[in-house]
């Protein structure tokens, strides 16, 4: 049997937006700088304290979420400039989202954010919008090894 260890990139994304990735409800990552990154990459939870939303069952759940941890891997396609307008345009509708024991609003895919804070978002506000496909979460969640200061890191996976 031979083992090939391959390095994937790993995307490191703050509680509760990693387990909305991976758990297929947000389709959509928003970050403030493009990428040229393309193809297969793993999902991670960052290690650090989760990221306060409008919706207060969300940030209930947030804090019982794994963080530290692999959750899932994806295809990042495209990276394209949004501005609140677009996200307006792209609303088609709100989805009981489950995690867990917990149920809370989110805006239906590709979006997957928490509907309060969509309502709130300023007409000056701009992103990227990093999109992903083929999103498949782990069957466990896979302690992180390696700390990061940035937003990517590198994980080994081994193939058969």
């Amino acid at each position: 049997m031979i083992l090939l260890t391959r390095w994937l990139p790993c995307l490191l994304v703050r509680q509760p937006y990693a387990s909305l990735i991976a758990f297929g409800r947000k389709r959509w990552e928003f970050r403030s700088y493009n990428v040229r990154k393309r193809g297969n990459i793993l999902i991670a939870a960052s290690r650090g304290r989760p990221i306060k939303t409008g919706d207060e069952t969300l940030n209930r759940a947030a804090t019982s979420f794994p963080r530290g941890v692999l959750l899932a891997s994806a295809r990042l396609i495209q990276s394209q400039p949004v501005t609140a307008n677009d996200i307006k345009k792209t609303v088609t509708g709100a989805v009981k989202t489950r995690i867990g024991e917990f149920e809370f609003w989110t805006a239906d895919a590709p979006l997957g954010e928490p509907l309060v804070d969509l309502e709130m978002i300023p007409s000056t506000w701009h992103s990227y919008a990093w999109q992903f496909r083929d999103v498949q979460p782990m069957a466990e969640p896979i302690p992180l090894t390696r700390r990061s200061c940035s937003s990517w890191t590198t994980v080994a996976t081994i193939e058969r």
